[in-house]
């Protein structure tokens, strides 16, 4: 099982990678919004897949890149850092931090990559990235499987590498998380709830390589897709083991000064 070879393969984890060089040579110019400005934009096009890929899907449409507001992945990468306290603002710029050169230029890959993604389940709210339908009780459906974590984490873990169907897994989420309190009933297994466990839960952990996934179209035009079935990677297998073991998240609020501002 080799790991560090896994990790070569998480686009994202190289992007995270290729942004943090990037201010290592030089700081990235803010807009008034606080956002990345379009220069940098382009320069980072140059390393960072996310930004290739996302400008090559444009150009099918003659569309164009104008703001980081087009770019997720780049919103999420700005977030990890932050709470991992390797970047900081500094009036019209985004500077590397002192703890951002000591992690950029870590010898072990793997430590790298578990900060990151350990940062991401404990330290940022999963509901910010993809708002979800409040329950009953008006917590973010995200917000109570966060809240949860730990508890599927260690599911993943004695489900080992096997095959867990989604509908199977969406069902469980309800009936056995205490979900089902807080969900009207006619709104179980609509959709929107649907779409909350597969683009708030499962893409990322598939963006930060730690599931496979199968997947059916629903739309051949627009090029739409929707998660079938998953089953954990040695990957994710190791991060779940490290999250059950090492975890510092209690289950309160995530933070969310950082996007208050």
């Amino acid at each position: 099982m080799d790991l560090i070879a896994d990790i070569k393969d998480v686009v994202f984890f190289q992007d995270f990678l290729a942004f943090l060089r990037y201010l290592e040579r030089q700081p990235i110019s803010k807009t008034v919004k606080g956002n990345i400005s379009r220069k940098d934009i382009v320069s980072l096009a140059d390393t960072m897949k996310c930004i290739k890929d996302r400008i090559a899907e444009y150009s099918k449409y003659d569309w164009k890149i104008v703001g980081e507001w087009q770019l997720k992945d780049i919103d999420k990468i700005k977030k990890i850092a932050e709470v991992m306290f390797l970047t900081y603002n500094r009036k019209e710029k985004l500077l590397l931090s002192k703890n951002g050169r000591g992690y950029i230029n870590h010898n072990d890959r793997l430590i790298q990559y578990k900060e990151m993604v350990l940062h991401y389940f404990e330290r940022l709210s999963w509901d910010y990235f993809h708002p979800s339908m409040d329950t009953r009780n008006s917590i973010p459906f995200l917000d109570v499987l966060q809240a949860s974590q730990n508890i599927l984490w260690r599911i993943f873990l004695s489900n080992g590498t096997k095959w867990i169907e989604f509908k199977q897994f969406q069902e469980s989420l309800i009936n056995n998380f205490c979900i089902d309190d807080c969900i009207d009933s006619e709104d179980t297994y609509n959709g929107a709830y649907q779409a909350d466990i597969e683009h708030g839960f499962l893409r990322p952990l598939l963006e930060f390589g730690c599931i496979d996934t199968e997947t059916e179209v629903i739309s051949q035009r627009l090029e739409f897709t929707r998660i079938t079935k998953f089953r954990p990677t040695n990957l994710g297998l190791y991060i779940f083991r490290e999250e059950v073991e090492n975890s510092l998240y209690t289950g309160t609020c995530p933070i969310r000064d950082l996007w208050k501002k």
